[in-house]
Formats: C-alpha cells, structure tokens, sequence
C-alpha cells in the first residue's frame, strides 16, 4: 500500500518511483485470506487510499460478465468518493456510453487523479477467464504507466492454474504470499491475547487445550476463541473445566464444516478419487508430485483420461483437500479432514 500512496510526480499525477507490484494471496478454505483483505481494505483507509473489493460480481440481476463488472467498480468507487468528488458522476454517465474496452480505463484513470485505488479481489479461481483476462491486461497497463493502481487476489492453490491460463505473465509480475497452518506460537497468541486485551486471564493449562483442538488451523482458531468466549460469560478467567464446557459447541463448529466439505466433494462426484487421493498422500515418506498424483488417478481409474485427471486435480485443490507445498509436493490441506473424510467414507 506504501507504494500506491507515495509522492507523484508534479503536474502529471503520476508515481515519482517504481510501478506497484501486484501481490497474490494463497491457501485452502479457511486459513484467513477474506479476513487478511477485510484487514488490508480497513488499513488502506487512513492512507486515503480507496479499496474495492469483490469475491463475485454481485447484484441481482448481474453475471461474472466483465460489462457487469464494470457497472459493480464504477457504483463502488463512486459510492466510497461521493462527497469528495461530485464531478465522478458525470464522468460515471459519461463512461457508460462508451465501448467496454475504454470504459475501464476512464472510469480507473478520473479516480486516480484523485486518489490511489487497491483492488482486492477474492476467490479469484472462480472468475470468468475472459473477464480475468481483460482485468489484469487494463490493470497492469495503468500501473506500468504510473497511475497508483495495485491489485492484490486471493484464492486457493487452484488460483495459480487459473492465471496461467489467462495471463501468463501476471506470476512473474506479483509476489506471492502462501498461508496455510499456523506456527504453534501464532495459534496460542491469536486464542490468548483477545481475552487478555479485555482483562480476562487465561490459564497456561486453559490455552493448551484449545490450542489442541484448532489443529493449527486460522478458522478453527476463530471458532475455539469465540465458543470460549461465549460461554464464559460474566467470568473473568479461562480455566480447564471453563474451556471444557465450551468443547460440545467447538466440535459442532468444526462438523458443520468438515461435513459442508465433505458434501461439496460428494456432490461434484469426487469421493473416489478423494479417497485414493488421500491414501497417496499418506503413504510412508511420500514426496508426491502433481504429475505424479495425476498419472497414479489414471492409472487407478479404468476409462479416466489425462484430461479428466487434471480437472480432479484441479478440483480437489480448488476445494482446499490438498496443497502444494513450494508448487511441487502434494500435501494436506486441511489435516482434520482428512481424519473425518476416512471415517465418513469408510461409513457409507
């Protein structure tokens, strides 16, 4: 954000230095990338820098159209400077009459005159390609040319074979940030300092034992944190049997989404694989790359062709059953599931 909001160069509204550079989030489902965006566009604010942020194209009569798009950006940035700039809406009408290939960069360059603009966009493995395709070729040729423009985009492992397919280049022209499990003193900070910030003490014994049950995991985090905290009510300590109390409602939480998961794996046909999937990954010293795994679902599979592998591949990622692990090793995802898959699988 440094880089979109420092000193431009006198009479052309430009950056004095460097182009931004464009920044990729990457995680499996739940490890924190909407809260880090929610975080990023509530930083951006006293720097008087406007974020918009999507995860779709909203709205009830839109589709992940890049038209539609347009129409979303322009109502959302008019919206965040409406006050400050009244000329905007004009320059909004103005913009609509135009071909959709110009329409971006004048809607883009009337707010950056004014003002930088972060666009945090999210679950971006889901974007039409065209639409990606359009959105990073106009974004890029701003901030090449100086505008205070940066993009960052969040998504899962997926998200890296999504780009690849409509830009190429976009990796090589971003810095990366991979989340996925918490370091063991993270978890316990993040669970103990909430409560101590609202002067409520936490036994050494208390917090070991919720940091056992979030499995390192940012979402189980948050739902260990917050069922605790619910249920101590007018206490004014965390204990053993306080946090005990809490465990029927933790293990709920946490079902609800191992079970939302485990449903959206069904649902897309995908438990066998799922199943052959995780004994790879499980197997004594594995070191499973993706053309590995993807040569051993064919090989196991009568009638599944290279084709249909990767698309398997590509969806288990997508659902955050896997990682990979520099961009080369297959691993878990999400540890706990795979715990709950086996037994759920082994049940039907």
């Amino acid at each position: 954000m440094a880089e979109i909001a420092s000193p431009r160069v006198a009479d052309s509204e430009r950056l004095r230095g460097e182009p931004p550079q464009h920044l990729k989030i990457v995680g499996p489902r739940g490890v924190g990338k909407t809260t880090l965006l929610t975080w990023m566009q509530r930083e951006a604010e006293p720097e008087e820098i406007v974020a918009v942020r999507w995860a779709h194209v909203r709205g009830k009569n839109s589709s992940n159209t890049y038209e539609a798009l347009l129409d979303e950006f322009a109502l959302e940035l008019h919206t965040k400077t409406e006050g400050k700039t009244s000329f905007l809406k004009a320059v909004m009408e103005r913009a609509q009459r135009k071909p959709q290939q110009t329409r971006f960069r004048k809607i883009m360059t009337e707010h950056l005159k004014l003002h930088p603009v972060l666009l945090l966009l999210d679950e971006v493995m889901h974007y039409e390609k065209d639409l990606l395709a359009e959105l990073l070729r106009e974004s890029h040729e701003l901030s090449s040319e100086g505008w205070p423009l940066a993009l960052i985009l969040a998504g899962t492992p997926a998200l890296d074979i999504h780009l690849r397919d409509v830009d190429a280049t976009f990796a090589q022209r971003s810095k990366d940030l991979f989340i996925n499990e918490l370091s063991d003193e993270a978890v316990r900070e993040a669970l103990r300092d909430p409560f101590e910030q609202r002067g409520v003490k936490m036994t050494d014994e208390a917090l070991e034992l919720m940091a056992g049950w979030t499995g390192n995991y940012p979402y189980f985090t948050q739902i260990v944190g917050e069922m605790v905290w619910y249920t101590k009510k007018e206490r004014t300590e965390i204990d053993v049997a306080l946090v005990e109390e809490a465990k029927p409602a933790i293990q709920k939480e946490c079902g609800y989404f191992h079970a939302s998961l485990y449903e959206d794996i069904r649902n897309d046909g995908l438990l066998r694989y799922t199943h052959q999937l995780v004994a790879m990954i499980e197997e004594p010293d594995s070191s499973l790359s993706p053309e590995e795994a993807v040569a051993k679902l064919i090989a196991e599979n009568d009638g599944l062709d290279e084709e249909r592998a990767n698309e398997v591949f590509l969806q288990l990622l997508d659902h955050g059953l896997i990682w990979l692990e520099g961009h080369r090793r297959v691993g878990k995802g999400l540890s706990s599931f795979f715990t709950y898959f086996k037994a759920q699988y082994k049940a039907r």
